[in-house]
């Protein structure tokens, strides 16, 4: 059966088609990637914006079709941050279903966590280590530290890229004072994770930093999945990657980079930040790069505990 997933975020909408067959092996079929960036100037309990609705419309109407050419019998959506604090959310909702009957389930942090552990650590079952998975979004991040489906700490922290963004970096590049506050800032967030963590483990980052960073130390202009998955990024390439983006413009990482960094080159240098902080408080030197995460985690649930049904 073929299974449509879709991760609707606080900056991108991400669509995946999977085929599971009867031998109960999962495949990937079809990716996709749009930036609405629906959270654009979200404040809790506030709207968002008529714009970027019509722009998510927009981004489903696309994916629809393209769901009904590969005639996927089960379709999942889920909504993140920016759907759980806007407070016009149940009338997107309405919309979306009375438009393409496509029912959203708004989860909260701590379940997108576990759904995103469950789509990035299934191709790593093999491996004995204990898994931590880190998932920079748009308006959180969630980390998440396990041995396989044995979750042991999960947290969604309230802040992303987009947020990140907003909340310090009125100009890009920015001043080495913004800089220095947003890093103070995100090391006091995060700083909980040093205590509770064991850096002893397989470090795993998912979504659009990480892989745009692989991209980015490759020299590909256009996102490859299979470059990308299971690659590896240590600090130091980390580092020199951002010592170039604290100097550049959008426009100048745009021209730079290509396509791979389209919808994200104003987000860019918030989001290597945020990992970079990450890895300094655990105390890791190289992280693995995973295309999977949070719209995997979904069709891995539903399979495991919907349909009961083992996944190889």
């Amino acid at each position: 059966m073929n299974i449509a997933s879709i991760d609707i975020g606080s900056n991108t909408v991400l669509l995946l088609i999977t085929k599971y067959d009867n031998e109960h092996y999962l495949k990937t079929i079809l990716n996709e990637y749009r930036s609405p960036r629906i959270s654009h100037k979200l404040i809790y309990n506030q709207s968002i914006i008529e714009t970027k609705i019509n722009e998510l419309m927009n981004v489903l109407i696309e994916y629809d079709n393209i769901i009904k050419k590969y005639h996927c019998e089960k379709i999942l959506l889920v909504g993140t941050n920016a759907l759980r604090v806007a407070k016009n959310s149940n009338s997107i909702l309405d919309l979306v279903k009375s438009k393409l009957n496509f029912e959203i389930n708004i989860i909260d942090g701590d379940n997108e966590a576990r759904l995103s552990f469950l789509g990035t650590v299934y191709p790593y079952l093999s491996n004995p280590l204990s898994k931590i998975v880190i998932d920079i979004g748009g308006g959180s991040t969630e980390i998440i530290y396990g041995n396989n489906f044995d979750i042991k700490y999960v947290k969604s922290f309230n802040i992303g890229v987009v947020s990140l963004t907003e909340k310090f970096f009125i100009d890009i590049p920015p001043s080495l004072n913004q800089i220095d506050e947003a890093v103070h800032y995100l090391r006091a967030i995060f700083n909980e994770i040093r205590h509770t963590i064991d850096a002893n483990s397989l470090l795993l980052a998912v979504a659009g930093t990480p892989t745009t960073l692989s991209c980015m130390k490759q020299g590909l202009k256009e996102y490859k999945e299979e470059m990308v998955d299971e690659s590896i990024l240590n600090s130091n390439e980390i580092n020199n990657i951002l010592e170039q983006l604290v100097k550049m413009t959008p426009k100048q990482i745009l021209k730079k980079y290509g396509t791979v960094v389209k919808g994200r080159e104003d987000l860019i240098l918030a989001g290597t930040l945020i990992l970079r902080t990450i890895m300094e408080l655990l105390n890791c030197n190289k992280i693995n790069v995973s295309s999977r995460g949070l719209r995997y985690g979904v069709v891995v649930d539903y399979i495991i505990n919907e349909l009961k049904r083992p996944i190889k």
